[in-house]
């Protein structure tokens, strides 16, 4: 089956972008197909499908009564979140699930206060705050939000004012901040005036007084930015195959919603790294300054000023690896160096490692790299000292 799928979007927001790459790139790697795109043109979405005339429509940012009527001739999925109750199906970002990494990531990084900057309009900027919230709320932050919605314009009132006010607001909110807040920006459209109030204007230094999220795709600008790495070319792909079954099988039409787990957060230069991360490092610096005294697990434990369960704890939770692993795999990385660049014996290996006799490395070698310390040395010592050498 060959299909032709339009992409219609009325902005041209980085994480559209990236969706209508999905979709190209899916059909291209299958044959399946070819797309057309339009977005951010002043031609109205409905007369933009007409135009291009494809099989079946992808919708971005486009209005819900707009895909009503588009979705009344040919099938259509959304990739923008909207309200329940409308009657096209959709495939969306998780946006509960990207609002919790986000606050997530900003409190693990070490600030004491959430800040989050919500946009006038959307609801997926909602469903955001809602996951930052549930996480703040878990951890026990506490929380500054900033929700304005843009009033209705009155007799002898521009947008430019209302605009202007608005904007006035969120200026006073940001001034306000205390030190040391993490703040989490829903949309990308504000980051780089943000970045400007704060920065100039409050004189605060990134990341070290004050740290910030995009819960949004960033526009090339601004990829320095610490931000939740959206899915959006999944999402293309997912829209895309659900398109195709929809074309097979036109009396089963797609779910109604689908939701698309993020990839996770971009550390970039606006977030400290994670604490934990930095104790990780640290413990591993400190094991292997101290590996000749036979440290232990209760030595690390004692160095990062926590009781050992408690380490262990705080490593798993971050998917990092346990202090008794780390310890062996240092105490493993040293054996493997000593016996691939000199021909200390076994015993002086053992002693350099920290092990109590030959035969507790050989073992526990052996456990690690299924041969034993010997073995190892034949298959790799020529090598490793030939480099040595040439050092």
């Amino acid at each position: 089956m060959s299909v032709s799928i339009a992409f219609v979007s009325e902005t041209n927001y980085p994480f559209f972008t990236r969706v209508a790459a999905g979709i190209g790139d899916t059909l291209r790697r299958g044959g399946l197909g070819h797309l057309c795109e339009w977005r951010g043109s002043p031609v109205v979405p409905s007369a933009a499908v007409e135009m291009l005339n494809p099989d079946v429509v992808v919708a971005g940012a486009v209005l819900p009564s707009v895909c009503e009527e588009i979705g009344k001739k040919r099938p259509l999925i959304g990739c923008s979140h909207a309200r329940a109750g409308v009657s096209w199906p959709r495939v969306v970002n998780h946006d509960v699930a990207v609002g919790q990494l986000g606050a997530s990531a900003l409190i693990e990084a070490g600030y004491s206060t959430l800040a989050i900057l919500v946009p006038p309009e959307g609801h997926h900027h909602l469903e955001r705050l809602k996951g930052a919230l549930a996480v703040a709320k878990q951890e026990g932050i506490p929380v500054r939000v900033f929700q304005e919605t843009l009033p209705l314009l009155k007799s002898g009132e521009s947008f430019e004012e209302i605009w202007a006010a608005f904007q006035s607001k969120r200026r006073r909110f940001l001034l306000a901040l205390p030190g040391n807040t993490g703040l989490l920006v829903c949309d990308s459209s504000d980051s780089s005036e943000v970045l400007r109030v704060l920065q100039h204007e409050s004189n605060r230094c990134f990341p070290d007084e004050m740290g910030l999220v995009l819960a949004d795709l960033p526009a090339k600008a601004d990829l320095h930015l610490a931000h939740v790495a959206l899915a959006a070319e999944e999402i293309g792909r997912r829209c895309v195959l659900s398109l195709l079954d929809w074309l097979r099988n036109p009396s089963e039409p797609p779910e109604t919603i689908v939701q698309v787990d993020p990839l996770g957060v971009h550390v970039g230069e606006t977030i400290r790294e994670e604490e934990v991360r930095k104790l990780h490092r640290k413990l591993d610096a400190w094991c292997r300054e101290h590996l000749r005294e036979a440290v232990k697990v209760e030595d690390m434990a004692s160095m990062a000023g926590m009781s050992r369960r408690s380490l262990e704890m705080k490593l798993n939770q971050h998917g990092l690896p346990s202090p008794y692993h780390l310890l062996t795999e240092i105490r493993m990385r040293e054996a493997r160096h000593l016996l691939a660049s000199s021909r200390l014996s076994i015993e002086d290996i053992a002693e350099a490692c920290g092990f109590c006799a030959a035969q507790a490395l050989a073992n526990r070698f052996r456990a690690h790299h299924g041969m034993a310390p010997s073995t190892w040395r034949k298959q790799h010592a020529a090598k490793g000292r030939q480099t040595s050498d040439g050092d």
